[in-house]
This record gives C-alpha cells, structure tokens and sequence, in this order.
C-alpha cells in the first residue's frame, strides 16, 4: 500500500516492534522493502516491545518492554517513537510517567481510564507520578477506533460528533488539532484513507485532513505545558471507555503462572550478577535479553489478561514451560558436594530453610551473601487431631465452621473470622464479574481440622472443606501466616473468595503494592458525578501486598482484592478463583458492565476446573510497618532464601544501605557493567549508601547518562551503572533449587 501510493503518506504499527520480528518470520524475503520504508519515516514503530497490561506486570517487565522495543526498533534501523502510545491498556499505574520520561517520552496517548478527573483536567494534560516526572497526556476521542467508518458520508458525520462533543476542551488546551484513529482490532489497511481525506476537506472548507504519525500529531499541537492542568494518580476511571478491571481475576491461573516465572527471572538474573561482580566475568546480556523476550511475549494484555479465547492462552502455558527451561539452562550447576543458602535481597533477613529428608530449619542472612549449612535429618511425624497450632510469636485457633482466629503474642492483640471462604455465582465473562441478582455469598458450615506439623520450627494446620483444603503454616522468627489453598474445582460460573475482618480500625484508606509504588486507595472511594460508560468496580489489584490497618495481605500471583466495609468493620477479600465460560456478554445482558467488550466466543477453560493451588500470607501487625518496609515483607514473602547444591560462601559484594526498595541487578544492556536499580517508596527524599569494589555513576531507566548522586526525591526510581574495579575468585554461582 505504502509502496503503491505515495498519498498514504505513513502508517503507525500500533506502538509495538514485535510486529517487525513476527512479520519478518513470514516474509523474510521483505526485509529489504521494510527497511526501506522505515528509513523514509514511513512506519512508525515502537517505542514498546508489545503492548502490555500494565497494571498486571511487575514493575521490571514494564521497563524491559521499553528497552527490548529500542533494541528491536535500532536493530531494523528505526528510531522508537518518542511517543508513550498505549491506546487498549486497561488502565495505567501510578509511575508510569516517570517510566516514560526515563525513556525520554515526554507525551502519551490513551484510550482508557478517564474518571471523574476528565471534568478538572480536560483531555489533555499534564500526568504526573509523585516524583514530579510527567508526560502530556492526550485522552483518544473517546477511544482508538473514533473513525473507523464505513465511507464519507459517515467520516464526515463522525468528525462533526468529536468536534461537537470534545471541542470545547480542545480549544482549552488550546489544540486545535483533533486525533482521528483510523484502525480496529483485526481489521485491514484502509486503502481509500488518501481520497477519504480529500473528500472530507471538500466538505469541510477550512479544514485539513492529514494522514500522520502519532509523532507528528504530539509535535505539531505542543500546547504549552505550563498551562496545562496537572493530575498525579491512577487511571482507573471508565467514564469515556469500559476499562474491564474483572481481567485481574480472569484465568487465575496464568497470573500464578507470570508471578512465578518473572521471580524466577529475577532471581537468576540477580544471581548472575553477583557472580560477574565476584569473578569480574562478563554478564551474559543477551542470553537474559531472550529470556525476557519469552517472558514479555505472555504480557500482551488480552493475553495476561487472560481474556481471549482458549487456544491463546494454551499457547501462553507452553511458553512458561519453554522460559523455565531458558532460565535452567542460564543457571550453573553445582557439584552437589554441600549444600548453601543464598540470599537474593540486598537486606539481611531471617528465612526458612526445607530440603527433602531434612528437618526445617530458620537462619538469618545478609544481603547478597551466601553460607554453607548442615541441616538435621528429618525426624517423621504423624498427623494428629487438633484446632491449634502456636509459634513463638503467633497462635492459631480453627473453629467448627473452619474460620481462624488469629492472637498475637507481641501485641496482645486477636483477630477473629479470618479466612471466611465465600462462594457465589458469577454471569459475568473474562472481562467483568457480575453476580445474579439477589444471590448471597455461602460460606461453608463445618470443616475437618488435624495438626500436620507441630514443631520445634515450623507448625501446620490442616483446614479441609468439601473441595477446599488450606495448610496454615507458622514458622519460628517469622512474623507472618502462611496459607497454601488446594481448590479442586468442579463448579462453573462461580467465583470463589477467602475473606479477612480487619476488626475495629480507623483507617480510612488501603495501601496495595504497584509498579515501583505503594499506592493508597480509599476504602470508601467516592461515587461518580457522572454517568460512566462502565460503572467503578469494587475489586481493586496488587502486585503483592495489600494492607488495611492492622491487617496485611502478602500474595504470589493473586492480584484481586477488595476492601469493603461492614457494620462488624472492614474487611479485606482476596479472590481465590474466578470461573466463567466466554470471552463477553453481549451489551445489556450484565448489570455490572452495559456494553459488550468483545466477541461472544466461548471459553470452556475459563472455567478453571481441575485442581488449583494457591499461596498468600497474613501479616498481623502491618500498620505498624512503613511503605517501605510492607514492600520488603512483600518480597521477603515472594523471593525465599534460594537452596544450591554447593558448598559456597560468600559475603555481599554490594552492600546497599538507606531507606529504599530494591527492584533488579542485571548486566548492563550495552555490556559495560551492571545496572542497579531501587526505589524510594516513601513521601519524602531518602539517600542510599552503595559500598563495594565497583565504581558508580547514575543513569536513566533506558540506561544512558544521568545526573545525580546519593539522593533519591519522593518516590523516585533510581538506576545506577556498576563498574566493577576489582576481580575476586569467588566460587562461581551454583545451580538454582527449590527455594523455602
């Protein structure tokens, strides 16, 4: 098309480089032809490697998609576009303008998640995250697909309905500009778009159509930054567009599967790089570049999502199990002569150490360090009856109905009800939850109790309903309820909660880890002013930890939950399974959601059944713990001491002190050394101290050069160049193995 006719100017490939890998795979022979129209400004491509769910990923994943994107854009001779282009994202995190600006994008363009702010800051402004970094944002009037028309006549009229409807908060911007998208999901380049244009400048007097890159558009409006409103926040909203956050709890089962295989990246990458930083070896950068690769290739968001049709999410399965084999084979193989513990977290911590015919044993270690143990032999026990089992610091009592009731010794305080398992029906679809009118959420009315394990370390309750199994672990030293929940699910179109009273609290709002934050969200956030196209859901997500006054959540790959209150006081629900058989309900059919969101295609394994296994913990005392220190419980729940058949010592060759949050250690995306990354999740500056035989210097999120020192803003992401300048023969880093 672009060949053919040189009116059709340019055309954008949707934001995302892994359409130049995927096309080339089938037409090798157009490499020469792309280049070609790359080189002429003709294909707009990237910035991003795909386009992800953004609030479903970690943090790390969001950053990697950037840096693949250029790497991908560079290798076919392409500058990434300088645009945050992210038109079908189901809402946007906190930090992502700082995110961006890291990259050098100054401007982005959305289709989802206006609320209420739409009336204090128009459709464009300034998005701030709380560092002060920002972007222009540009809302898309009202979503990606606005001139998806069928011929003139209906162009024209759609170009009078925008300019109706959005120009007056255009001219407030002063824009005077209007972004028209002429694109559709599975859908074929236009080829009459050039004559359209003309056309509609005929009837139009006085106005131009140009076909454009998204480049040129944020480059030719530039309203003047300054006078623009500002908004710091989340994009949740779905006033303008359905923003479908019932994605966070579709196919539970592949967000367990990503939490797992993104901890495991990280950890050999982490791994890695402490040994280059021991023995002065050069880090493997792109053999982790392709493991991020596979991993990145799951996080599209109708893909993590877990909203398109089975076969899609099959295929996501297979690539999990083909990553776990990439990082396998990035792992080095010990001699199995001893056995040691690692410690993958720069802080010095207390964990759990399990190995096969050994008793349990805790230890604390270092950051970044690594010793040698001798674990005891196992002496066997049997179950017994019982309703209780107790730590040094912790108590647990099951009652009939198999709910607990939770003391603390420390504190002296006891939470009761907790772990209430809620059933209901769900006639919604992958996108939105929605239950039947009048239905009432059931509880189970008994449960069978016996102890598993009572000491001297660690202590385990069994709690059994009719398909329903909980182990209650307390560990000696650990301040924290481990749950591990077996669903054997034979019941459709039901979804299925564990629920935690909270007790008498005067918070009034929820702390939920996100992208390189803690976000606070209200526990009664306020109704909207407005009609909204999708009405505000209850359930909110988190990467990891949620915490409501006392109470704190810790998960591995369950990231649906709701504060909700109640006469008795809060509580917190954490979704366990969720099980629906189509893509999307017709319009009309949910009381939850008006419009469609997609193609009424069934889905027989939404419905999850089969065996399910799912991981949380509890932490009693989680008001008192900072922003920073309830992430770190986060992680220190997520990334357990790492077990190596290896008899290795090793003291941390990097030593990280100050108040911060630490996000990866990797080699360096151009070789040059490795790359450190944390994070300042607190309001206020905060200084970090980095002690080691490595030089420092500071660098944006892309990696090139930046300015600053030891000091961090509020809430800032800080990347540091390591260079080592010393050499030591430090035993190589051994073989991964199941970590406590």
């Amino acid at each position: 098309m672009l060949e053919s006719d040189p009116s059709f100017t340019c055309f954008t490939l949707d934001g995302q480089a892994i359409v130049l890998e995927d096309y080339l795979d089938v037409r090798p022979e157009n490499e020469s032809r792309l280049r070609a129209l790359i080189d002429a400004n003709r294909l707009e491509v990237g910035p991003s490697y795909i386009l992800p769910d953004e609030l479903l990923v970690g943090a790390e994943p969001l950053v990697r998609n950037l840096l693949l994107g250029r790497a991908v854009c560079e290798r076919f001779g392409a500058r990434p576009a300088p645009v945050g282009y992210l038109p079908d994202s189901f809402g946007h995190p906190l930090q992502l303008p700082q995110i961006l600006a890291g990259f050098g994008i100054d401007s982005f363009i959305f289709s989802r998640g206006m609320g209420d702010q739409l009336d204090e800051v128009g459709v464009v402004f300034r998005w701030r995250s709380p560092d002060g970094s920002e972007v222009r944002a540009f809302q898309q009037l009202s979503s990606y697909s606005n001139f998806d028309v069928r011929d003139a006549e209906a162009a024209h009229a759609r170009a009078t309905e925008i300019v109706e409807q959005f120009g007056a908060a255009l001219d407030h911007a002063s824009v005077d500009a209007v972004l028209l998208c002429d694109g559709e999901d599975h859908r074929r380049i236009r080829p009459d778009l050039p004559s359209l244009c003309v056309e509609l400048a005929r009837r139009r007097p006085g106005s131009s159509f140009t076909i454009a890159r998204y480049t040129d558009y944020v480059a030719a409006v530039r309203p003047d930054a300054g006078e623009l409103p500002s908004y710091t926040g989340e994009l949740l909203g779905g006033r303008l567009q359905n923003i479908l956050r019932g994605v966070n709890s579709a196919r539970l089962y592949l967000k367990r599967a990503n939490e797992c295989a993104e901890r495991r990246l990280l950890e050999v990458e982490t791994l890695t790089a402490l040994r280059a930083l021991h023995t002065g070896e050069r880090f493997p950068a792109s053999d982790f570049r392709l493991a991020w690769r596979q991993l990145l290739k799951c996080h599209p968001h109708d893909s993590i999502c877990g909203c398109s049709c089975d076969e899609v999410h099959r295929d996501m399965l297979v690539r999990y199990e083909q990553l776990e084999r990439t990082i396998a084979t990035l792992q080095r193989v010990g001699d199995g002569a001893g056995t040691a513990v690692v410690n993958l977290l720069p802080y010095r911590r207390r964990g759990l150490v399990e190995l096969p015919g050994c008793e349990p044993a805790t230890i604390e270690l270092d950051g970044f360090s690594a010793r040698t143990v001798e674990l005891a032999t196992e002496t066997p026990t049997l179950p017994r009856e019982g309703t209780s089992i107790e730590s040094d610091r912790l108590r647990i009592d099951a009652a009939q109905d198999g709910t607990l009731t939770l003391a603390d010794k420390r504190t002296g305080r006891t939470f009761e009800g907790l772990h209430r398992l809620e059933d209901e029906p769900d006639l919604g679809d992958l996108y939105t939850f929605c239950s039947a009118d009048g239905a009432e959420p059931s509880s189970p009315g008994s449960a069978a109790t016996r102890v598993l394990r009572d000491g001297p370390v660690v202590h385990e309750l069994e709690v059994r309903t009719s398909c329903v199994t909980t182990v209650v672990r307390l560990i000696d030293g650990i301040d924290r309820i481990e749950f591990r929940t077996t669903i054997d699910n034979e019941a459709t179109d039901h979804r299925l909660r564990v629920v935690f009273p909270v007790g008498a609290t005067d918070a009034t709002e929820v702390r939920a880890e996100g992208q390189f934050a803690l976000v606070q969200r209200p526990l009664n956030p306020p109704a909207p002013t407005t009609e909204w196209v999708e009405p505000p859901d209850p359930t909110q997500h988190t990467l990891g930890a949620v915490a409501l006054g006392p109470l704190g959540l810790l998960t591995k790959g369950l990231p649906e939950y709701e504060a909700r209150a109640t006469e008795a006081g809060p509580e917190v629900c954490l979704t366990l399974l969720r099980c629906v058989g189509v893509i999307s309900r017709p319009s009309g059919s949910i009381a939850t959601r008006p419009l469609g969101a997609g193609p009424q295609t069934p889905t027989p394994d939404g419905q999850c059944l089969g065996r399910q296994e799912c991981e949380y913990a509890l932490l009693p005392d989680a008001g008192a713990l900072s922003d920073t220190q309830l992430l770190r419980a986060s992680q220190d729940y997520r990334h357990g001491f790492l077990v190596v058949p290896e008899a290795v010592e090793f003291d941390a060759p990097l030593r990280i002190e100050g108040e911060v949050v630490f996000s990866c250690l990797k080699g360096a995306e151009d070789g040059d050394g490795l790359i450190l990354r944390v994070f300042n999740a607190q309001g206020a500056p905060a200084r970090i101290t980095l002690d080691g035989e490595v030089s420092v210097t500071r660098a944006r999120l892309d990696e090139s050069s930046a300015h600053g020192d030891d000091a961090l803003d509020q809430n800032e992401i800080a990347t540091f160049r390591l260079r080592p300048s010393n050499k030591r023969g430090i035993p190589p880093a051994p073989r991964l193995m199941s970590a406590a």
